[in-house]
């Protein structure tokens, strides 16, 4: 069984180191003075214009959030109809869903084809 050191056993315990007691006439030490942190920001005309670029880009819809505006689904429109392309011929609609397999599948020269023929066709 290994001896407590109580019983004197070779090993002592080490006292904490103290500070040594200042003297009477002797000044205190003097305070560590740190570096200076980095340089404080100040913004520029540059930071200025990109703040009011980034207000005037920003979406217009943010105002009703705080119920400024009404309906934001409401959008300004000027063409009234939507136009449709006419219908495509059967040999057309069939070459350009094949060219779209053909894309799809990696097969780009095929799908190239076969939108040109179904371009020469329409036309």
């Amino acid at each position: 069984m290994p001896k407590d050191d109580d019983e004197g056993g070779g090993k002592k315990k080490k006292a904490a180191a103290k500070k040594a007691a200042a003297k009477k006439d002797e000044k205190p030490p003097k305070p560590i003075r740190w570096a200076e942190g980095p340089p404080r920001h100040i913004n520029q005309t540059y930071h200025f214009m990109k703040e009011a670029q980034q207000d005037m880009s920003e979406n217009i819809f943010p105002l009703n959030i705080r119920g400024d505006q009404g309906n934001p689904g409401i959008a300004p429109c000027i063409i009234k109809e939507v136009y449709f392309p006419p219908d495509s011929p059967t040999e057309v609609a069939t070459l350009i869903e094949s060219a779209l397999v053909y894309q799809n599948s990696g097969n780009f020269l095929m799908a190239i084809e076969c939108f040109e023929k179904a371009k020469e066709s329409w036309l």
